[in-house]
Formats: C-alpha cells, sequence, structure tokens
C-alpha cells in the first residue's frame, strides 16, 4: 500500500542519516520512492563519516552503490520474489558485501524493515537467511534506533537452539601382543601382581568421554528450558502463535528423553571398545576327564615353564575338559528363542464426525495470502491464548468485508500444513451447492460461545489429537455431511447443534466441507 511504501522510505532515510550522524531535510523526507538510494548515498557522502560503511576496496564500494541504487530500482513495490533474491545472497554471507556491516546492509535493512516484521512464524523458515541478517542488523544498530525510525515494532526473531555434538567415542584398546613362552617362564606371577583397581585406560577414556556428553546434555535441556519459558512469556504478550511454543516444548521433551537415555545406559554398560578380560582357570578347576573318579587327587605341577604356560592362559571351556565338543566360552551362542505369533491386528473403526474437532471461532484478521491471489490468510479466535493462522480458498466466493469478524465453525485438529509456503492450522468449515460455484463458511447461532465444540447426536466420543491425512478421514465424512432442504448443515441427517441451537447456512441440499 501506499502507506507502507511511505513508511519504509522514511524509516530507510531516517535509519542512514541516524547512524551517519545527520539531520534529513523535509525535502530528503518527501521524495519518492525512486530517490531512497540516491538519498541515502548523498546523506552518507556529505557526513563525517563519509569513507565509513562504504567498503574496503575499490570493488566493494562498487558493489555497496549497486546494492544502494538497486533498493530505488528494484524494491518498490517489494515483492516476494525479490526478498528471496536477497534470501538467496544471503545464505553464505552475514553481510550484502564483505564482511562487516556497510550503506548496503543500512538501506536494503531500512527498504526491508516494515515487511519483514510483519512475516508469520509460518514463513521464517521460508526467509530464514533474510530474518537472520535483519536481526544482525539491527542488533548492531541498536533496536532503539530502529524504533525511533519506524512506527512498528523491532524486528523478534526466534532463534533456534544449539546443542553441542556428543564427543567421539573413545579408541579402542590396543590388542596386547602374545607373550614369548620364555617371558612367561621368567616371571609366570606378573598377571597376579598386577593390582585390580587400577582400571585399563580404555575404560577411563570411556567413562570420561560419557561424562562429557551427559553434561553436553543437561546443559542443551536447561537452555531448552529457558527458551520454552521465554517464548511462553512472549505467547501471553501476544507476540507469538501457539505452534511455536509447542514445538519448542517438543524439543524440551526429546531432549529430557535422550538425557535420561545416556544417565541410565551410562551406569550398566561398559565403555565403548572395552572387553572383558578372560578369567583364567587352572586345568584341575574343570570337571574331572575321562577315568577319573570324584576321589582322584589332584594333577601334579608342571615341571618345566613350557608345560605350564598352557594351563595357565587356556580360555574356560564348556563341557568336559577334554570332549570333541569343548567350545570356548566367548563363542557360545544363545539357541534363538521361537518367534512369538503377532498379535492379530485391531480392526480400526470407520471413521465417524466426532472425531473431528470442529469449534466454534471468530476472524479477528483476514487479508490475501502473499503467495496466493484466490486464498485468504485469516487468524481466528478458537477460545485459545492466540487465534489460529488459516488459509480458506474463499476469495472468488466471499468478500473481504464478509468474512471480516465473521463467526464460523473450524475443524482444529487437522495436521497443520503449508499451503503456498505459508502454513496453515485448521480449516473452516463451509457448506457449497452441488456445482461448487457457491460456497459460504456454515453460520453460528448468535451468543455460542467462542471454543465451544460443535457436537452430533448420538456421536459424542471425544476428537483424536490429530487427523491422520494418511487415513483419508475427511474423504470418507463428506459424503455425509450435507446440509438439508432447509439449509442446515447436517452428518447422516443429523444437524451441526450448539449449545444455542442448531448451525445454519444459506445452500440446502448442498455439501458441507
Amino acid at each position: 500500500t501506499g502507506a507502507a511504501v511511505a513508511m519504509s522510505v522514511v524509516g530507510a532515510i531516517k535509519l542512514v542519516a541516524a547512524v551517519y550522524g545527520v539531520t534529513p531535510t523535509a525535502e530528503d523526507l518527501a521524495l519518492p520512492p525512486q530517490n531512497v538510494g540516491s538519498t541515502c548515498a548523498s546523506l552518507a557522502m556529505g557526513s563525517a563519516k563519509a569513507n565509513e560503511l562504504m567498503g574496503s576496496g575499490p570493488g566493494e564500494k562498487a558493489q555497496v552503490m549497486e546494492w544502494v541504487l538497486r533498493a530505488s530500482s528494484k524494491m518498490y513495490p517489494l515483492m516476494d520474489s525479490y526478498l528471496e533474491v536477497i534470501n538467496d545472497h544471503l545464505l553464505s554471507r552475514a553481510f550484502l558485501v564483505g564482511n562487516k556491516l556497510s550503506l548496503a546492509d543500512l538501506v536494503v535493512f531500512g527498504v526491508c524493515f516494515p515487511a519483514i516484521t510483519m512475516f508469520p512464524i509460518a514463513q521464517f523458515k521460508h526467509f530464514a537467511n533474510l530474518l537472520r541478517w535483519g536481526d544482525h542488523v539491527q542488533s548492531l544498530v541498536g533496536s532503539d534506533v530502529v524504533a525511533a525510525c519506524y512506527p512498528v515494532k523491532p524486528l523478534h526473531v526466534i532463534k533456534p537452539l544449539f546443542v553441542a555434538p556428543r564427543p567421539p567415542p573413545p579408541p579402542a584398546a590396543p590388542i596386547a601382543a602374545k607373550v614369548p613362552a620364555a617371558s612367561s617362564a621368567a616371571a609366570p606371577t606378573d598377571s597376579k601382581q598386577q593390582p585390580q583397581s587400577q582400571p585399563p585406560s580404555g575404560q577411563a577414556g570411556g567413562a570420561a568421554a560419557s561424562d562429557a556428553a551427559v553434561q553436553a546434555a543437561q546443559a542443551a535441556v536447561t537452555k531448552q528450558g529457558d527458551t520454552v519459558r521465554l517464548l511462553k512469556g512472549e505467547l501471553k504478550e501476544g507476540k507469538i502463535q501457539k505452534p511455536a511454543v509447542d514445538a519448542a516444548v517438543q524439543k524440551l521433551q526429546a531432549l529430557k528423553l535422550e538425557l535420561d537415555a545416556m544417565t541410565k545406559g551410562d551406569a550398566t554398560k561398559p565403555a565403548s571398545g572395552d572387553k572383558a578380560a578372560p578369567v583364567s582357570k587352572p586345568a584341575a578347576a574343570g570337571k574331572a576327564g575321562k577315568g577319573e573318579g570324584k576321589g582322584a587327587a589332584p594333577a601334579a605341577a608342571p615341571t618345566s615353564a613350557t608345560a605350564a604356560t598352557p594351563a595357565a592362559t587356556a580360555p574356560a571351556v564348556v563341557g568336559e575338559a577334554d570332549g570333541p565338543a569343548a567350545v570356548p566360552a566367548a563363542k557360545v551362542k544363545k539357541e534363538k528363542e521361537p518367534k512369538k505369533e503377532a498379535a492379530p491386528k485391531k480392526e480400526e473403526e470407520p471413521p465417524s464426525i466426532d472425531m473431528l474437532d470442529i469449534r466454534v471461532g471468530q476472524i479477528v484478521k483476514v487479508g490475501k495470502h502473499p503467495n496466493a491471489d484466490t486464498l485468504y490468510l485469516e487468524e481466528i479466535d478458537v477460545g485459545e491464548a492466540v487465534p489460529r493462522q488459516i488459509i480458506s480458498g474463499l476469495v472468488k466466493f466471499v468478500p473481504v468485508e464478509e468474512m471480516q469478524g465473521r463467526r464460523v465453525l473450524v475443524v482444529c485438529n487437522l495436521k497443520p500444513a503449508k499451503m503456498r509456503d505459508v502454513m496453515s492450522y485448521g480449516m473452516v468449515l463451509c457448506a457449497s451447492n452441488l456445482t461448487h460455484d457457491e460456497v459460504v463458511p456454515v453460520g453460528v447461532p448468535e451468543g455460542v460461545p467462542l471454543g465451544e465444540r460443535v457436537m452430533v447426536q448420538g456421536y459424542d466420543k471425544p476428537p483424536v489429537d490429530e487427523i491422520n491425512p494418511k487415513k483419508k478421514t475427511l474423504e470418507l465424512l463428506f459424503p455425509d455431511m450435507k446440509t438439508n432442504a432447509a439449509g442446515t448443515p447436517c452428518y447422516k441427517d443429523i444437524p451441526f447443534t450448539t449449545s444455542q441451537g442448531v448451525t445454519t447456512s444459506t445452500l440446502p441440499s448442498g455439501w458441507v466441507k
């Protein structure tokens, strides 16, 4: 609109003047949008800081002026297509030109500022680079300076939480070299004399790495908890919408689960890369060999070092000591348990109307979708902390004046869906004629409180948490959702009812969807 253009022109000129310490004249502020770039450049060059913020060399200075003049030629009207150009340019850059703030950043930020402050949260991801850059420029200039130049609130971006990566696992313990027989003879008792209280080096490294991972996870949970508390405060002030808080809470729960799994697992599992040392058993500890009785005398001590070594280092065996089926214990595998028969799948009940969470709402704000001419972008109060953002394809059927303030029915438990790069968190229930060339929102009786659930007699189960689009629930329900001869919306010929009576429409014998 003309007012928005004038606000961005005046704001950009004031912003540049404030940074360079000059005062714009009334003529400067009254110039047409096509002169905003040249006016800002003149103010900058005429100040005592003329050489500041102009780039570090001839090449950068030329790029700065190119961006400044482009602000005049291509940014009025400011379209999403050009915002996407800036967003793509900033993908791997902190500033438009060079590695520090320049006049180009000030002018382009000044022109874009009113538009990017009005982005809905659903578009934050689409313009992530642009918003990151805008937040950075605002912090360098000062939010108080920016607030003095524009009659809108400063830019507020919900920044993602940094979660430190897990430390790498400790290296595997080196395999000990085989000791020659002669060495064994020289020191047959070394293994017994080694103190048992000192853990292997691999085990100590694993414990340290595990402690570092747990500390990182605890720090991540603490930071995310702070983020959730901050977002809840902003939700109460109406700065953000509830889905942003829900997403932060879900992330906090996931971090807590991960931390619980780490702390429980570290207490019972050995450090990675460590293996239990084989326990040496003397030959006489096993079962007696063939032909030996219970009262057989113990085996005679070996008479040489070479005879003693195999007995001392032989692995424990399962079964008879000298039987043909003797197998090292480490290689014994448990017998596979027979697979349990899978329980028969419970047949799902056919969908019914009480699966939908249909509530009474009121449109508090409505406008054209930024990327589609046939869609409305609405904010609807359904009795929650903040209004829901919902997109409806009603531009061709209902004038915007009739949409503003209208009481409607909203299906609140649909899975959020992106429509032309903007998220929608529900659906306005409408009636249409058979040829679908007339469509009107279903009417609500006077006096029904916002947020009240609309019921159908005989279908009083609580709604499901979220309608799964893969199960085609709506597609199966729509054939039974119609208006009767009087125009009353019904499900299987039973009216949709509120505490103040049945809902209404002006289209008899049509569809409800």
